[in-house]
């Protein structure tokens, strides 16, 4: 994956945040899936305010820190990323951990993957207990 340089905030409908495990294709799509928006690092934002609920990145480190937002459903991080030739690939994984444990109770991992056609399929989505495990997912 591309080295995460810097995080843009990007605000729903939704009060920031996107709807959990019920995240649909038409939510990915507003969210990343627009023209408009650039291959790279996003992070929802509270009520449309870019201060409230931003995350911040480390880029020594590569991680991203996503901040307590109690009394909502969460904040989220997504990566909009482009893969020129994608079919030339034997494999490809996808693979995060969320540290420390314990922060929250769960959260939930989904990735898409966008067709020629402008479909979206979702190629895996869970919600998980918080620990420090790395979860890896083969895409292809």
């Amino acid at each position: 994956m591309p080295e995460i340089s810097g995080i843009t905030g990007k605000g729903l409908s939704t009060a920031g945040r996107l709807p959990g495990n019920g995240i649909t294709s038409a939510d990915v799509k507003n969210w990343l899936g627009s023209s408009s928006v650039t291959d790279g690092w996003y992070s929802t934002t509270g009520n449309g305010d870019m201060q409230w609920g931003k995350a911040s990145v480390n880029v020594d480190n590569q991680t991203i820190t996503l901040p307590n937002m109690n009394g909502t459903q969460g904040v989220c991080a997504g990566l909009k990323m482009t893969i020129d030739n994608m079919q030339a690939y034997d494999g490809l994984s996808f693979s995060f951990s969320l540290t420390p444990p314990g922060t929250g109770p769960t959260f939930t991992y989904s990735l898409w993957y966008e067709t020629a056609d402008g479909d979206i399929v979702n190629l895996c989505k869970e919600t998980r207990g918080n620990n420090s495990s790395v979860w890896t997912s083969p895409i292809i």
